[in-house]
């Protein structure tokens, strides 16, 4: 796959989202002042779109800004922020409703479950808990361009992202962004002291270690893969546990 690609930001959680990350193009449109960007976006081998469904703004411009990505002969990747579950009804309606319409035009969809992040991380406040939220989204970007051939021949994904010093502390802060009993593989980048410790890791877990980084604090950032049935309520993370994906850990 190319590098030549470009990250679009789409509305406020869009907007926010990218927060962390740093690339050439990187277009933010979170407005109507913006607005006429959106008919100038050079064209690039394929598009990381990262935006809330739920949103007017975002949902009356995602469609077509995907037809107008599709038009030039790009692959087009989303990354869709889905509301909490404290959020309004008719917020959920129109994600699920917008994510549909879309997901047929969509080489690739990632799903971010703003509630299964909540479940986690209750007990702080809310700035450093969007904090969260945006770090880790920046993080699947940065593995999403450096990994997207191991990605290759699959269209829906969640998000696998835990942080810990130790295994009971990564299987307690252990976060998934889809329906884990609906998962099909796992793939993604583990950072751990040593390889050894990460190949544990991996096998515990039932990823397909993409990659190995050495850090003195355990991570792991994964995609998980799924079928591609449309969009549906998923549920909060707690539900489900790594031992119903893989053997327990020797």
């Amino acid at each position: 796959m190319s590098d030549k690609f470009k990250i679009i930001a789409l509305g406020d959680a869009g907007v926010n989202s990218v927060s962390y990350i740093q690339h050439s193009l990187l277009f933010m449109i979170r407005g109507k002042n913006d607005k006429q960007r959106a008919n100038k976006f050079p064209k690039t081998d394929y598009s990381i779109i990262v935006s809330s469904p739920a949103g007017l703004f975002s949902s009356a411009n995602l469609p077509p800004i995907i037809e107008q990505l599709k038009a030039q002969g790009e692959k087009v990747f989303l990354i869709s922020i889905m509301p909490f579950l404290s959020e309004s009804e008719e917020r959920s309606k129109r994600a699920v409703n917008v994510l549909n319409k879309v997901s047929k035009s969509l080489d690739k969809i990632f799903i971010i479950e703003n509630e299964n992040f909540a479940q986690r991380h209750f007990n702080e406040n809310l700035d450093a808990f969007l904090n969260s939220i945006n770090k880790n989204i920046s993080d699947l970007i940065n593995n999403l361009k450096n990994h997207m051939n191991s990605l290759e021949g699959f269209k829906n994904f969640g998000f696998a992202y835990s942080e810990g010093n130790t295994l009971e502390e990564l299987n307690t802060n252990l976060i998934y962004t889809r329906k884990a009993d609906n998962i099909e593989g796992i793939v993604g980048v583990i950072e751990s002291p040593t390889e050894s410790e990460a190949t544990k890791i991996s096998s515990y877990f039932g990823i397909d270690m993409l990659k190995f980084k050495q850090s003195d604090r355990s991570k792991v950032t994964a995609f998980t893969v799924h079928g591609n049935a449309p969009y549906s309520r998923w549920y909060p993370s707690e539900l489900y546990i790594h031992t119903q994906l893989s053997q327990p850990w020797p």
